[in-house]
């Protein structure tokens, strides 16, 4: 029986995506679970999986379109099964269309030619990074990669000044930024933002990080730590972790945290499931993988799901302190600013201590401001005291 590809709705609230590029060809077998498409959405360019075993027909859409979910992208179809009238009418049009590709790769290979070795050049990028090149104008023939086996990577494109930079005076905004900035204005503008805040020691959390560190191959962060200890806190508050659904706050089964990684793109938020079931070396090999992926634009349906509490760190970036927009349509979000030495008051005396300091935002209307202190109450005395 064959199966329909549609736009899938990869985060809440979604109404339409961008199609990137299809990874397989019309044509092509793909097994259930393999990735088949790329497309953009207000958080991220996500690989999508393959739905079914089958190949690959009737392909209706092409890059840069903007599709309503649930659309009818194209067709798997299962052994023994033809394509509808419809579809074989498209594949015909899309034979032709393959046709002209494969004379301009000809075309194209011909001058990539070489009296010693005729062979055809390829690019090893990913396709995050072709994109990219192609709505700058750069030249991925030009660039030396610094990737895994001479792949070109982003900082390889970024490095190359494109003439249309030069030619244009505002910066290039996407249509996933533009999402994405309408979603966080509906918060900023819906959601009654309430903030507070805690200045904590944190030299119990650096002995704690290394003695596990001592124990564990994994290259522990304290946003690893951060994730565990709230993961706890969370369970222990279940109102912060809950969602409000029209006028219903509906408490959510899983703990689910989210994590703000930045990319050229702005911040992504993929997500770590069930993280209150994890242990700590866990929750760092998963975390090391998603923002791998997250960076080079290699996300999975499913990375950017569920998620229920926002944990965003700029203490990398040396900043001290900042209030962070909640991650619609969860209710809380925790920022994170750098330890650095501080002067503190020890039993009356002036005393240097490692401290930093966290800013809980949430939602006044499923959280409260005495539920918010409690659940922040309860975070800091675990990360004072982690052993």
């Amino acid at each position: 029986m064959a199966t329909e590809v549609i736009m899938p709705a990869l985060n809440p609230g979604q109404e339409t995506g961008i199609f990137l590029e299809w990874l397989k060809q019309e044509g092509d077998s793909i097994e259930k679970g393999e990735p088949l498409m790329e497309v953009e959405t207000d958080k991220a360019n996500v690989e999508v999986e393959a739905p079914a075993t089958g190949i690959l027909s009737g392909i209706s859409v092409k890059p840069g379109d903007e599709i309503q979910v649930g659309k009818v992208m194209a067709m798997i179809l299962a052994d023994g099964d033809s394509a509808p009238v419809s579809i074989k009418e498209d594949s015909s049009t899309q034979s032709e269309v393959s046709k002209k590709v494969v004379k301009d790769q000809i075309e194209i290979s011909e001058t990539l030619e070489s009296p010693e070795n005729i062979t055809t050049k390829t690019i090893a990028a990913s396709p995050k990074v072709k994109q990219y090149a192609k709505k700058e104008g750069i030249d991925l023939f030009t660039i030396k990669g610094s990737g895994p086996g001479g792949a070109i990577v982003m900082e390889d494109v970024l490095a190359i000044k494109s003439p249309k930079e030069t030619e244009e005076k505002d910066f290039p905004t996407s249509k996933g930024w533009l999402l994405m900035a309408e979603r966080l204005k509906h918060s900023w503008t819906t959601a009654p933002h309430f903030s507070i805040v805690r200045h904590l020691n944190a030299g119990k959390l650096m002995a704690y990080k290394n003695q596990v560190q001592e124990n564990s191959a994994e290259k522990m962060t304290y946003t690893d730590l951060l994730i565990k200890l709230v993961s706890v806190s969370l369970k222990e508050h279940p109102r912060v972790n809950a969602t409000l659904i029209d006028e219903t706050i509906v408490k959510n089964s899983e703990i689910n945290i989210g994590v703000a990684v930045a990319t050229e793109e702005g911040l992504i938020v993929p997500v770590i499931h069930k993280a209150n079931e994890l242990n700590l070396d866990e929750i760092t090999v998963l975390r090391k993988d998603l923002v791998a992926r997250t960076q080079e634009g290699k996300l999975r349906s499913g990375d950017l799901d569920s998620g229920t509490f926002t944990i965003s760190n700029l203490g990398m970036f040396d900043i001290d302190s900042f209030n962070a927009i909640i991650n619609p349509p969860q209710s809380a979000i925790l920022a994170v600013g750098r330890i650095s030495d501080q002067v503190v008051a020890v039993d009356g005396q002036p005393t240097i201590r490692p401290m930093f300091t966290i800013n809980l935002s949430f939602d006044h209307r499923v959280v409260d401001g005495a539920r918010g202190a409690q659940f922040l109450q309860t975070l800091s005395n675990l990360i004072e005291n982690p052993i």
